[in-house]
């Protein structure tokens, strides 16, 4: 998953707190757009992601320094690619492809 992946919501079932403090949340079975990941701050936990057309309010989150201010994330767990592209490293174990002959 990175910015730009097109992905779907796959579970929405949010508690009444998060719900009062995050007033824009996914949909179940909607598809959206990653619009960034955003890693924690304490590194605890994995990273999280924001979507292109929710917007939520910033909040302070604990990080090594003290306190940051960030906007409100959504699990990826929460959502699956619908448009997963193979990763590059895959090609070079491509058994399609031939392999390059190694001359003396």
């Amino acid at each position: 998953m990175k910015p730009g992946s097109i992905v779907i919501c796959v579970a929405a079932d949010f508690t009444a707190e998060v719900a009062h403090l995050v007033p824009n949340l996914p949909k179940q079975g909607v598809k959206y757009v990653v619009r960034d990941i955003v890693p924690d701050p304490l590194g605890f936990n994995p990273p999280g992601i924001t979507l292109e057309g929710i917007i939520n309010p910033m909040g302070w989150t604990p990080c090594i320094h003290g306190f940051v201010l960030v906007e409100f994330t959504f699990m990826a767990s929460r959502f699956r690619l619908i448009n997963e592209e193979k990763p590059d490293w895959e090609d070079a174990f491509n058994i399609e492809k031939p392999l390059p002959s190694i001359q003396n």
